[in-house]
């Protein structure tokens, strides 16, 4: 688990490690999901947004995101 989460997110955490077992997220393997957000134009922020909208882990990672913040990384239609 990570060292830098909020409390209030782990079970968030949790759940979506869990659901990342049993699926693959629609991000996976796509390196700009975890670029740094400068390195990225508003076109792929567009696309990585659609990737997002679609992912069956998208309600999880949004859950986890909205409660941790993370510092890095594009998370449910979120650049971090």
């Amino acid at each position: 688990m990570k060292s830098h989460m909020k409390s209030a997110a782990v079970p968030a955490w949790q759940r979506l490690q869990r659901s990342l077992e049993r699926s693959e997220p629609n991000c996976a393997g796509d390196p700009r999901f975890v670029a740094d957000r400068t390195e990225l134009d508003s076109e792929d922020v567009g696309d990585m947004r659609e990737i997002c909208a679609a992912c069956p882990l998208f309600r999880l990672c949004s859950a986890y995101q909205k409660l941790d913040k993370p510092r890095g990384g594009f998370w449910a239609g979120v650049a971090a």
